[in-house]
């Protein structure tokens, strides 16, 4: 596996096509390794969205698995296909 991708969303706000903010909500992501090395996330995109892409594992080079953060934000109305998702991991990639 090249990539592992992490999204957030509000579920609510998604079946309405609503707008939300994730600064000072309740979610964080907490990443640990073999070691029990730990890397904590607060979630704070600065942009209101009702979907976040937060980070990817990026797992294609030799010298191992890299974090990256992106702290997307977008806004979808009801989520049915993964490519939806994809649409931000795309985007961040064309403007990275």
């Amino acid at each position: 596996m090249k990539a592992v991708w992490l999204f957030c969303w509000d579920y609510g706000k998604v079946q309405t096509g609503q707008s939300a903010r994730f600064k000072d909500r309740d979610v964080r992501l907490t990443l640990s390794n073999a070691a029990g090395q730990q890397i904590a996330m607060s979630i704070d995109t600065g942009e209101k969205g009702n979907v976040c892409y937060l980070a990817c594992l990026d797992n294609s080079g030799a010298w191992g698995t890299k974090l990256v953060n992106t702290y997307l934000a977008g806004i979808l109305k009801g989520l049915k296909t993964v490519d939806q998702l994809l649409a931000l991991v795309r985007y961040q990639e064309r403007h990275s």
